[in-house]
């Protein structure tokens, strides 16, 4: 009979021990236990490690519940946030281009802000939304000038696009044996899909989002090497649904030519474009260098003035806190080289052609996400109109951009 009790006793004190074993007392309490002689050693070692493997699982299901409590939707782990903010000081100097156009120097202060979202639907469907200031009429500026007595500044849709990339669905990796895709299309409103060599913005602008289609295929990658990428790119654009090659005087408004828009085309354009760059490794990893060039000449131009190139040179970089870049770029546009309406928005007094320049910038990255730049162009005209000045126009700005 008190064998019997004593076993359940035993029992009994085994189940609290287990009980309790979540607690750091549980291992005093079968101590005192084994003290008393209630418990054998052998009990004793049993029931520390029950003890133990039940607190293991314990913890083990804490943390699965606290992980699947926590989890986020599906659609928010294939959601990303992406853009920035910038605040901007430009002042234009040294712009009397005739003695009736006496344009006076200019200061003023603009805005930037893009914000966009992307989605990854699958590993072979991706899409993007991007949100952006500026005027929606100007297709090469982002940029909003804070002036109208504090009236609300407009927001556009700059991308809206999608990009199917169906390479296994078609079962190419099996025929390829690569698993990464090498064909993609991409419809909608997008960024420029063709290489462009580093800060080059000769022919197109680097806030130009193009409209329609765009097909890549990739023929060659190595991650070093002098070679490292073929992509061979193939583009249909939307320019303007109904339009032709004339345009009325009357309803022009670009800033591009000295009557203040352009009323027409007398050649077309077949632009021809090429472009390098070359990346030098240093010993010092905080100062790569960078050399860039871009070509572009006019096939179609029914005048001589066909050419256009950009050379540019880097040196260091803008990644991190601290970080340091030097970057100077040499730019010569002829009238006829590129389209006017699309290359870079800063160049000369209103962008535009027949112009040459010099760039020079400085990047600094004071806390991370944070990067201040101060940038001049030096700009004349190539041919200088007749009746007009000619002096080298300085445009100067002041940047300060925040990443999110």
């Amino acid at each position: 009979m008190h064998r019997r009790m004593a076993l359940w006793a035993t029992v009994l004190l085994l189940l609290s021990v287990m009980f309790l074993a979540a607690t750091a007392s549980a291992k005093g309490v079968l101590d005192i236990l084994r003290e008393k002689g209630i418990l054998s050693e052998e009990e004793y070692k049993q029931a520390v490690d029950e003890a133990r493997e039940q607190e293991k699982k314990s913890i083990q299901q804490a943390t699965e519940e606290g992980k699947k409590n926590s989890k986020l939707p599906d659609w928010l782990n294939r959601t990303s946030l992406f853009g920035d903010i910038r605040f901007r000081y430009e002042g234009i100097f040294n712009s009397k281009l005739t003695n009736v156009l006496d344009n006076p120097d200019r200061h003023r202060v603009r805005i930037r802000a893009r914000l966009g979202v992307g989605v990854d639907a699958t590993d072979e469907v991706q899409g993007k939304l991007r949100l952006v200031t500026g005027d929606p009429n100007d297709p090469i500026s982002t940029n909003q000038t804070l002036t109208d007595l504090f009236t609300r500044k407009p927001v556009s849709f700059d991308w809206v696009y999608i990009t199917l990339s169906p390479w296994k669905t078609l079962g190419l990796d099996q025929l390829t044996g690569s698993a990464k895709p090498r064909f993609s299309a991409t419809f909608g409103k997008y960024p420029v899909p063709m290489f462009v060599p580093a800060g080059s913005e000769l022919v197109f602008d680097a806030d130009l989002s193009p409209e329609g289609i765009a097909e890549s295929f990739t023929v060659w990658e190595q991650p070093s090497g002098l070679l490292r990428t073929v992509k061979v790119t193939a583009v249909q654009w939307s320019i303007k649904e109904l339009g032709s090659k004339n345009v009325s005087p009357a309803s022009c408004a670009s800033p591009f030519t000295a009557a203040g828009c352009i009323a027409g085309f007398r050649g077309g354009f077949n632009i021809l474009n090429v472009g390098a760059q070359l990346d030098v490794p240093t010993p010092w990893k905080q100062w790569p260098l960078s050399f860039s060039v871009d070509y572009a000449h006019n096939t179609k131009a029914v005048t001589n003035d066909d050419d256009a190139v950009w050379l540019g040179v880097r040196v260091g970089r803008a990644a991190s806190k601290g970080d340091l870049r030097f970057t100077y770029t040499f730019a010569y546009t002829e009238t006829d080289a590129v389209l006017s309406v699309f290359s870079y928005s800063d160049f000369g007094r209103n962008g535009g052609t027949n112009l040459i320049g010099h760039f020079i910038a400085l990047d600094y990255v004071p806390f991370p996400r944070v990067t201040l730049t101060l940038k001049n162009h030096f700009v004349n005209f190539i041919d200088r109109p007749a009746g007009f000045h000619n002096p080298t126009q300085s445009r100067f700005q002041a940047d300060v951009v925040l990443e999110v």
